[in-house]
């Protein structure tokens, strides 16, 4: 029942207040389940490489980010199915776009730079298809 609540409350916050939920309390256990994942896996990383430093986890937020912006790009946004398949086709993207990157002779240094245009143009194609549907169409007749 609080996984469901838990859930809803992610959805439409506005129905589940009005069910008697408790949507702060809610929130507060969601960021604590995802605080917990993230702790979970630093945790299993330090024990990995048998060592821990302050500057492990960085870049990391924007690998993640891009490889779900990517994804949903790529596969859409229906179902929770879709959205887990999703992720991994868009890490699998993104490590290629890198490998890529590399393989083109990009030095190390610009790799951040490069992952924030990768995240911007992904962020940027669900805007701008639209667009490019319209501009087809209106030049398709001539």
């Amino acid at each position: 029942q609080v996984g469901l609540s838990l859930r809803a409350t992610g959805d439409n916050e506005a129905m589940v207040r009005s069910s008697s939920i408790n949507t702060d309390a809610m929130k507060i256990l969601g960021f604590a389940l995802c605080n917990l994942i993230v702790a979970f896996s630093g945790a299993i990383y330090a024990q990995y490489n048998m060592t821990a430093t302050h500057g492990v986890g960085t870049g990391m937020l924007v690998l993640g980010l891009a490889s779900i912006i990517i994804g949903e790009t790529v596969i859409g946004k229906r179902g929770m199915l879709r959205h887990l398949i999703a992720v991994v086709v868009g890490a699998i993207i993104y490590r290629i776009m890198l490998a890529v990157a590399f393989g083109l002779g990009l030095p190390a240094i610009y790799l951040k730079l490069f992952s924030a245009v990768i995240v911007v143009i992904a962020i940027s194609i669900p805007l701008i298809k639209p667009t490019i549907a319209r501009w087809r169409k209106i030049h398709a007749g001539n």
